[in-house]
């Protein structure tokens, strides 16, 4: 699989942020079958959470995921919940990195910061 970014990631982020990105990617031990792999939960100033994922597509058919209503959990527990008012297209046999952004009004339990990210609306 090769690695995709966002339009708003290209136009955003510079190219050196890109390469660690893409570095990332390559260099990763937890290459899975899952659809999202998490690689990185941060705590936000505000008390929130963003977990830094990849997105895998290794279907031969474009994935959509249209206003993903995503759940945050670590061994069974419910850290977050939310729906994103957005959608991500990505392209077949292709990776994404995305961030998602759990507001700290999101959070159920914020006992946990590293859990699996679930695709609830699929």
């Amino acid at each position: 699989m090769q690695i995709q970014f966002h339009p708003t990631w290209e136009r955003q982020l510079s190219k050196s942020d890109l390469d660690m990105w893409k570095q990332t990617y390559e260099t990763s031990t937890s290459k899975t079958d899952e659809r999202f792999s998490p690689i990185l939960p941060v705590r936000k100033k505000d008390g929130g959470i963003a977990v830094h994922t990849f997105i895998q597509n290794a279907s031969d058919h474009t994935l959509l995921i249209e206003a993903p209503k995503m759940n945050y959990e670590a061994s069974g527990t419910l850290i977050a919940t939310a729906q994103f008012p957005y959608t991500l297209e990505i392209p077949a046999n292709s990776v994404m990195p995305w961030t998602f952004v759990f507001s700290k009004a999101m959070l159920r339990n914020d006992e946990h910061l590293h859990g699996q990210l679930h695709w609830t609306n699929c």
